[in-house]
């Protein structure tokens, strides 16, 4: 099991998109511009930017005791909206690619090797003009998608709630 992170989601955008991970960075306004050949000293035919947009947990967290003498956890059943922004030459196509990633072994055993799975959400493509601190004339093709994870954070402690089963009948008035 492994957490969603910054790192997490450059080896899986850079497999899923077939790019250089230095092409595919986290998006914010400071970030440098692979677009601009002054950067690179020659613009790549797609670049990606990305940025985990919402995570909300689907459950209450529970508390899980591995047994092997590590550190208990509580665990929080996550799903994460992320957005991605790719520009470039062949951007539009590595767009539209995400609507096929629910076919896609290799992504999917990667997800599956860390815990994790896409929803079923299939992403809308959106088109916008490039920003980036200002305007350009150059395109940009926006999807999010959702992966499923569990959040966990150990808590070297001992179990924080407890449940209780309540038994008998509940009457709901219209």
């Amino acid at each position: 099991m492994a957490l969603l992170t910054q790192q997490f989601l450059q080896t899986f955008l850079t497999t899923a998109f077939s790019v250089s991970p230095s092409f595919v960075v986290p998006r914010q306004g400071n970030w440098y511009n692979p677009q601009a050949a002054a950067v690179s000293g020659k613009k790549p035919n797609t670049w990606c930017a990305y940025l985990v947009k919402k995570s909300r947990g689907r459950t209450l967290p529970y508390f899980e005791d591995p047994g092997d003498g590590t550190s208990p956890s509580s665990t929080i059943p996550t799903i994460s909206d992320i957005e991605v922004q790719l520009v470039g030459s062949e951007a539009e196509t590595a767009a539209m690619s995400m609507m096929h990633w629910l076919n896609r072994p290799d992504l999917l055993t990667l997800l599956m090797n860390n815990g994790m799975q896409l929803t079923g959400k299939i992403p809308d493509i959106i088109t916008s003009p490039f920003m980036q601190d200002g305007m350009n004339d150059v395109l940009a093709y926006n999807g999010v998608f959702s992966i499923q994870w569990d959040n966990y954070v150990a808590t070297n402690q001992t179990q924080l709630l407890t449940a209780t089963v309540n038994t008998g009948v509940i009457i709901v008035n219209p």
